[in-house]
């Protein structure tokens, strides 16, 4: 029997079937009747009426046009089915987008029936009107309030469910263009003397490029008559997105402050006012380096498999000589001074080597740089460094999709720049924008992007990392056992966990979105008045939780991201303690990686951002297992699948083993077993991810891999076979299933996921408890990972198969081509028992491959 580990198996080709259906969850919400929604809502469309008209007279004497585009906002609860054709409809009305998913307190017209108190889930949905489509509402309006049972037209009968459902109706106006967050930026800038500020202005992206040319123009228009400039702007329609950034004096920004009709405010081309997107990276103090032992002399060769869009690195550092192919279109390294290149020094090292102190070997394969951060303003004649920043006078969207598609795509002038680059880093984040529900420009065009190119993007969660009050006497610290001490931090990270969401764009539906654990390969023996205060392997305080989109498992995957000491605060009150972190430390513990300075220099460095550097690495490592896997069998795991094969495989060793267990305990209130689940997926996702684990086998561990396309409503069949040493044995089993795919967006519906994939078991002869993330959950996002556990005897006949079937419906609108998916499922019982697990398995998944017909 073989001892050392083995490799991947190949699911034989899968059986189209008919795609399992599910069962209706039967309705709770109570919605109030026809009389009462025509007493609430009548006014409403009265005033909406009003409004218009209010508006076009103001507007006569400047445009020649009296008949202006306002958008509606639909407050409605519960679910409307088939809106967005129903309201496109109407002559002159637009659908914009389906914007969010919302929660509204109950009331007495809008309640659960079987819970009075718990929260309502709606939506707000935009549609652009003018006077003749807004007429035309109100007219459908009247008549579903004479006759509930009256036929609306052709085509249109989701109204009535919308006057249901419709919790209230009215215009966008300047409440939601300029919220109080951005407020909050302005008046902080404003006080300390500011002259002009930067920020974003998002237009509505309408279908039509008229009049997306004449949103355009009014923006430019208003923003010179505020004496601002235009500094940049993009129209990605695939997205939806329509942005300017622009830089108004102060006087202009005063006046947005104090006037909620300052035409900015007021023009019905505008969606949002934003801050100023960028994302830049936070360095380590610079008073100790570390002398770096010479890397074994090993090359790179090959064309790049992992893109990394980050700062420039130090090129001609040792660990990084040969193994780094960079790209510098914009001409940046000229202004870039050597000792400033830190951020993509040390994510760069982590990529290729991982945590030096791991004793790792490099990637064979050299990874692709576009620097995308520079140094901010003029260097200081002290020589200090400067915050590495994404340019101040782009939007940060631009600098993205330019970069991007400068990769993949070719024009007449230049060819690809790095075409056979399957995964993309993103260790960096735009801390201006943490995630409220709604997707944030940058996500969308990840995804899109993640689509459009069938590439991975890896991005990390982003870090917060603020100082916590302990519940501790002051002085006591030192005094407290470890396991004191982990308790009242955990406590104390709990209470602080509200502005602690997800950084853009982290909750993208297609990225891998990866978050820190804590713990590192560093040889630490403490330091008086220093704690790590949270358990080693445990969770990181500065790494930020989610949930992601439509309450989806976001983080998808924790991976170490280095540990870091606590002290004490001197001016403590008596009854507690205040400890702050030293991040920004280059001493341990935390990763060793590689920094500007000596040619061998390396520093302790430690984040979010190292975390989604070493899930990289692991893409390169799998990706090396895939090819492995192909060249056996060149018409196996085809090369367009290899994106979604890499993102199933990095989860795939993902479990939470008892990292919930500090989490609920902390929460002891949390006391229903959704809840509680829910509440650790927020902090852990899918849990820790052992990559290594998931790229081998073992005697008692097959994992198969198997790929496919679905287009709607329709599914397909895996066999695993099951191994007759089973039978009848008293022996626990564990089953994971990972299913990854890249969905098609639709920026414009509220569900946004084109594209909803789904694995289960029709029948289970194993006899398994699900365990980790609830299911419900776990089906929400692109990454479903279920691990299900059982150890009772169960009969086992010959020939017999465990049965997965991966499903697909259209989720978010047409689903117009069929989508790209990867399966992985492992079979496993401990190791050293005596059930020859892989044996059996490979055995009769061999047979079956040399039967079935070539792959078409």
């Amino acid at each position: 029997m073989s001892t050392g580990p083995l490799p991947l198996l190949v699911f034989p080709n899968p059986t189209p079937i008919r795609r399992e259906t599910g069962t209706p969850i039967p309705p709770t919400l109570h919605i109030p009747g026809g009389p009462r929604q025509g007493q609430r809502l009548t006014p409403r469309f009265q005033a909406l009426q009003d409004a218009l008209e209010a508006r076009r007279l103001e507007l006569q004497p400047a445009v020649a046009n009296d008949d202006p585009d306002l958008v509606v906002v639909f407050e409605t609860v519960g679910t409307i089915k088939d809106f967005i054709s129903t309201a496109q409809r109407i002559v002159g009305m637009e659908w914009l987008t389906g914007m969010l998913d919302v929660e509204f307190a109950p009331d007495e017209d809008f309640y659960h029936t079987d819970d009075h108190d718990r929260a309502l889930k709606g939506k707000l949905f935009l549609v652009g009107t003018n006077r003749q489509a807004l007429n035309e509402l109100v007219r459908l309006w009247t008549r579903y309030q004479e006759d509930r049972s009256v036929n609306l037209g052709a085509g249109l009968s989701a109204w009535k469910q919308l006057f249901d459902h419709l919790r209230d109706v009215r215009f966008w106006g300047p409440e939601d263009r300029l919220d109080a967050s951005l407020r909050h930026i302005w008046e902080e800038r404003l006080a300390h003397d500011a002259q002009s500020i930067r920020f974003e202005v998002e237009a509505w992206c309408f279908q039509s490029r008229i009049k997306n040319e004449q949103a355009a123009e009014e923006v430019r228009a208003v923003v010179r008559a505020m004496n601002g400039r235009m500094l940049s702007e993009r129209l990605i329609a695939e997205i939806s997105y329509h942005g300017f950034l622009v830089d108004v004096p102060a006087a202009g920004v005063q006046l947005l402050l104090n006037d909620a009709r300052s035409p900015l405010l007021m023009s019905e081309r505008v969606m949002f006012l934003r801050p100023q997107g960028q994302s830049y990276s936070v360095g380590i103090d610079v008073e100790a380096r570390f002398p770096d032992t010479p890397p074994p002399p090993t090359h790179s060769f090959g064309p790049p498999i992992v893109a990394l869009l980050d700062g420039l690195p130090m090129e001609n550092h040792r660990r990084l000589q040969g193994r780094v192919q960079i790209e510098d279109p914009d001409g940046w390294a000229a202004d870039y001074q050597v000792h400033e290149r830190l951020h993509g020094t040390t994510m760069a090292s982590l990529i290729v080597w991982g945590d030096l102190d791991s004793g790792s070997m490099a990637l064979p394969n050299p990874i692709y740089v576009r620097p995308i951060l520079r140094p901010d303003g003029v260097l200081p004649l002290d020589g200090e460094s400067r915050e590495e920043r994404t340019p101040d006078d782009r939007l940060l969207i631009d600098v993205i999709h330019e970069a991007v598609r400068r990769m993949f795509e070719q024009s007449p002038t230049v060819t690809p720049s790095a075409p056979t680059v399957k995964v993309i880093n993103l260790s960096v984040g735009d801390g201006t924008r943490p995630f409220n529900g709604a997707l944030s420009p940058w996500a969308r065009l990840i995804d899109w992007l993640a689509h459009r190119y069938r590439v991975l993007f890896v991005v990390s969660t982003g870090n917060r990392a603020d100082d916590l009050m302990l519940e501790v006497p002051r002085g006591t610290l030192s005094d407290a056992t470890p396991a004191a001490r982990e308790s009242a931090a955990m406590s104390a990270l709990l209470k602080a966990d509200g502005h602690r969401r997800l950084i853009s764009p982290a909750e993208s539906i297609n990225a891998l979105t990866v978050g820190a654990s804590y713990n590192d390969d560093a040889n630490f023996a403490g330091v008086p008045t220093r704690y790590t205060l949270f358990p080693e392997r445990g969770i990181a305080p500065y790494s930020s939780i989610g949930p992601g989109y439509r309450r989806s498992v976001k983080p998808d995957i924790l991976l170490p991201g280095g540990r870091g000491l606590y002290g004490e605060r001197p001016l403590s009150p008596p009854e507690a303690t205040e400890v702050t972190g030293y991040w920004r430390t280059p001493r341990a513990p935390g990763q060793r990686t590689a920094v500007p300075g000596d040619a061998g220099d390396t520093a302790f460095t430690r984040g979010t951002s190292n975390a989604a550097a070493l899930a990289t690495r692991g893409a390169a490592l799998a990706h090396s297992v895939i090819e492995e896997l192909r060249a056996a069998n060149a018409a196996v795991l085809p090369s367009h699948f290899d994106a979604v094969l890499i993102k199933a495989l990095l989860a795939h060793g993902a479990r939470w083993h008892d990292l919930g267990h500090p989490i609920l305990t902390a929460r002891p209130d949390v006391d229903h077993w959704h809840a509680q689940k829910r509440l650790v997926s927020r902090y852990i996702g899918y849990g820790t991810a052992n990559i290594s684990r998931a790229l081998t086998c073992t005697e008692q561990r097959a994992t198969l891999l198997g790929v496919g396309q679905l287009r709607n409503e329709r599914a397909l069949e895996f066999r695993v076979p099951l191994p007759e040493g089973l039978n009848a044995r008293v022996v626990m089993r564990r089953l994971t299933v990972t299913l990854a795919w890249l969905s098609p967006v639709n920026p414009r519906h509220s569900h946004y996921r084109t594209a909803r994939l789904w694995v289960d078991l029709p029948d289970d002869p194993l006899r398994l408890d699900r365990v980790d993330v609830e299911a419900r959950q776990a089906r929400l996002g692109t990454l479903q990972h279920e691990i299900f556990e059982g150890g009772g005897a169960v009969p086992i006949v010959a020939d017999q198969d465990l049965v997965l079937r991966v499903n697909c419906l259209a989720d978010a609108g047409p689903l117009t081509e069929p989508v790209d998916f990867a399966l992985c499922v492992s079979l496993e019982v401990a190791e050293g028992i005596d059930v020859p697990i892989y044996q059996q398995i490979r055995e009769r998944v061999q047979q079956r491959i040399a039967v079935a017909p070539a792959a078409s």
